[in-house]
């Protein structure tokens, strides 16, 4: 039968679809499997949308009325923070720090006109408010001063208003409209003398300061008509509120002086006090000390000269009474008891109390030459735990940058060398701008300076890294005129001590140091030093007295350089307060551990000062199996045949069994396997071959010990035979690509390019039959 033209092309066309299709669908398939073996896989990312959660804005919640017009300053050291006009908004309720809303006792005061200058200021912003359930008031606590520097002022911002000093909380003052209203950070009043330390029976002048806050030229003019509260030490406290007893009141006069002279030896304190208690100071230590003897000429020989006397003249007056100290054996039975006291403290996991207190007592071994990995409770010692700290405890959180290098000076008394690892990590937080920002280091305030100074210096960095430099810079410029280091602003004497250590230390590491620095110092301690031969808030108490003997350590001075007129010295403070089970009480809590001053006083009664830094424990050396040596006193020796990839003879290296195995220090790394220490004996030595090296894998070799191991210039290849006695630690080997993906690549490749080819070829034959069918 013949078909039509027509026909003939359709039976073509139909035969010739299939082929067309099917060389379609194998391209793309073979096409599509040569980019998915070939490329990476596409990345879907989710889109994620954020609810933004409800956050205060203000501490402030207004209400309608258009409020008040105050004259408002804020003053902060030699600077107005802020100076100008505010309209203040009518508030019924504050935030406090915490988020909580508190309603307030006026609505437009001090506090809320802060508040007010704080919105649209960009000098400062309130950063700590408190607020007391117990008196239903607020407390300001802390500013952030953020021009020129940023810094925090906290713990003594006071309020003026019309130049009076209301007697009531910054929150419940009400104001009136024009009202001109002065907050400043610092104390209102002072005392000084004329001098503080003085025979008995001789006039000293006593003046009282009022501080101009609104007067940046004049920081004090003298204050007239002030009660003088002088006082002695209370022999019988019974807190913190009655350790001093008046014995008598003076009044200064219209120049705000008054003359007074002391008729009994001993130490006085002298305030200024207000039967309202609107006008206070904090006291200044007077010292009265007996007459100077006249010497008289009634000798009518010389005496013999005793060389033993240390000294003395002639003239009949024979050799000097030599001042009393604490023996060296008294004194070294006092720290040994605290050293026992501290040690039944310990917990199970190595720790005592908390990690401060445990980096502490680290110190206080260490102050002892006694190493933290011997000091262990259930196996478990300090240096373990201390090792695994991570930093949660709360009271670390409030200031990691004082917990960096506290924990720093603990590993170094530990006997870690400088290099290690943990400590070289926090010395790498500690100048990350996490604590070191803006040339500031940490809070506002030296105590953090203090002690992350120490930890760096003694973590060999120079004392010319800007750091070093501007943390230096910090300590030396809070130094008062009388010589006074501060907390934040409050001079001390623990933190006067502790500076001194600091600036010392800091010399001795090559800083360059101004000698007037620490004879002021020296100064304030003297006149600060109490009537028992301590320092304290009326009453000599531990911390106060070991940190201000830090300082004394550090600048080498002994007992007979801080004895008073009673026979006194800051040894017998931390001697005769000492309980019998080796701890101290606070004089404010009877029968309870004063924690602080407890676990710095060993440092201070050995003649100690920061920082304690041990010795790595020497390394095991390795002697030959068949030396014949003992060795010294490395302890018994486990024989570890190894066998070196250069060579096809075994060798045996001794290992101490209770030491950490020390890397050989030849050219070449060796791996050793430690072998289960037999229960038979300690001291026998026992032998083992492994098998050969193969050359075939290279791996590093295992330090056990990063502090005392030598660093392994070369890496050698070893297969070591899985064994019960063999010690292994596996990783898991990082992720590679196919070693057949090449493969698989070209194979695809090749597949989809003969697709293409085979498409090609049966699309130019289908339209090559067409074109021959219309011709």
């Amino acid at each position: 039968m013949m078909l039509s033209l027509g026909a003939m092309n359709k039976v073509y066309f139909k035969f010739f679809l299939p082929i067309l299709i099917v060389a379609a669908t194998f391209f793309l398939i073979s096409t599509t499997q040569a980019e998915e073996t070939t490329s990476t896989p596409e990345i879907i990312i989710p889109e994620i949308t954020e609810t933004p959660t409800s956050t205060a804005t203000s501490t402030l919640e207004t209400t309608d009325d258009p409020g008040l017009s105050v004259n408002f300053f804020l003053r902060y050291q030699n600077d107005f923070l802020f100076s100008k006009a505010v309209t203040s908004t009518a508030t019924s309720t504050l935030y406090d720090t915490t988020g909580v809303n508190h309603a307030v006792n006026a609505s437009s005061s001090p506090l809320t006109i802060l508040a007010d200058a704080d919105a649209f200021s960009d000098n400062f912003s309130i950063s700590q408010l408190d607020y007391y359930d117990a008196y239903q008031s607020f407390y300001l606590n802390c500013i952030i001063i953020t021009s020129p520097t940023s810094t925090s002022a906290c713990g003594n911002w006071n309020y003026s208003v019309n130049g009076s000093y209301p007697s009531i909380g910054m929150d419940s003052y009400s104001l009136q409209n024009n009202d001109t209203v002065y907050i400043y950070f610092g104390d209102s009043w002072k005392i000084t003398a004329s001098t503080s330390t003085f025979p008995i029976n001789t006039t000293t002048t006593l003046q009282t300061w009022r501080y101009n806050y609104d007067d940046l030229d004049d920081e004090w003019t003298p204050d007239p008509n002030d009660t003088v509260d002088i006082s002695v030490p209370n022999p019988n406290p019974t807190g913190w509120w009655d350790t001093t007893v008046t014995t008598t009141t003076l009044a200064t006069n219209a120049s705000g002086t008054i003359e007074y002279s002391f008729s009994t030896t001993g130490t006085y304190f002298a305030k200024i006090t207000s039967t309202d208690y609107s006008k206070w100071s904090w006291p200044i230590t007077l010292t009265v000390l007996p007459a100077p003897e006249t010497p008289t000429s009634t000798a009518t020989s010389t005496p013999e000269t005793d060389t033993n006397t240390g000294g003395g003249g002639g003239g009949g007056g024979g050799s000097s009474t030599p001042i009393p100290t604490i023996s060296s054996d008294v004194i070294a039975t006092k720290a040994q008891s605290i050293l026992n006291f501290l040690k039944t403290q310990q917990n199970a996991d190595g720790k005592i109390i908390d990690a401060g207190t445990t980096d502490w007592a680290i110190m206080s071994f260490g102050a002892n030459n006694q190493y933290a990995d011997e000091i262990t409770a259930s196996s478990t010692s300090l240096l373990n735990f201390a090792k695994g700290y991570n930093f949660t405890d709360e009271s670390d959180l409030l200031n990691l940058c004082a917990s960096y290098p506290r924990h720093v000076l603990a590993f170094l008394a530990s006997g870690m060398a400088g290099s290690d690892t943990l400590i070289q990590n926090l010395i790498a937080k500690i100048k990350s701008e996490e604590c070191y920002k803006n040339n500031k280091f940490g809070l506002n305030g030296i105590n953090d300076d203090v002690f992350v100074l120490f930890a760096l210096l003694a973590a060999d960095t120079p004392a010319s890294e800007p750091i070093v430099s501007d943390i230096l810079a910090a300590i030396i410029a809070d130094q008062t005129a009388d010589g006074a280091f501060t907390w934040a602003g409050w001079a001390s004497s623990d933190i006067t001590g502790a500076a001194v250590n600091a600036l010392q230390y800091a010399k001795n590491k090559g800083a360059s140091i101004d000698q007037n620095i620490f004879t002021k110092a020296k100064a304030y301690l003297k006149s600060q030093q109490l009537a028992d031969g301590g320092w304290g808030f009326g009453i000599s108490d531990a911390l106060t007295t070991g940190w201000a003997m830090m300082g004394i350590n550090s600048l080498g001075e002994e007992q007979t350089d801080w004895t008073n007129s009673q026979n006194k010295n800051p040894w017998s403070v931390l001697t005769e307060q000492l309980k019998t089970n080796g701890y101290y009480e606070p004089s404010w809590a009877p029968d309870t551990v004063d924690w602080f001053g407890t676990k710095h006083a060993v440092l201070a009664l050995l003649g100690k000062s920061w920082p304690i830094i041990l010795t790595p424990k020497p390394q095991p050396v390795a002697t030959p199996a068949n030396s014949g040596g003992g060795g010294g006193g490395v302890g018994s020796f486990l024989s570890i045949p190894i066998e070196i990839a250069s060579s096809t003879t075994s060798s045996t290296m001794p290992v101490a069994a209770t030491s950490t195995p020390a890397v050989a220090s030849s050219t070449l790394p060796i791996i050793l396997e430690i072998l289960p220490t037999p229960t038979s004996s300690t001291n026998e030595i026992f032998e083992n071959t492994l098998p050969p090296i193969s050359i075939s894998d290279i791996i590093k070799p295992l330090l056990l010990n990063p502090i005392l191991a030598e660093p392994v210039p070369v890496e050698i290849t070893e297969t070591l035979a899985e064994s019960e006695s063999t010690t292994n630690i596996t990783e898991n080997p990082p992720e590679t690509a196919s070693p057949l993906a090449p493969l698989e690549k070209k194979a695809a490749t090749t597949t989809a390019t003969g697709s293409a080819i085979l498409f090609v070829g049966t699309t130019l034959f289908l339209f090559g039959r067409l074109l021959l069918t219309f011709i």
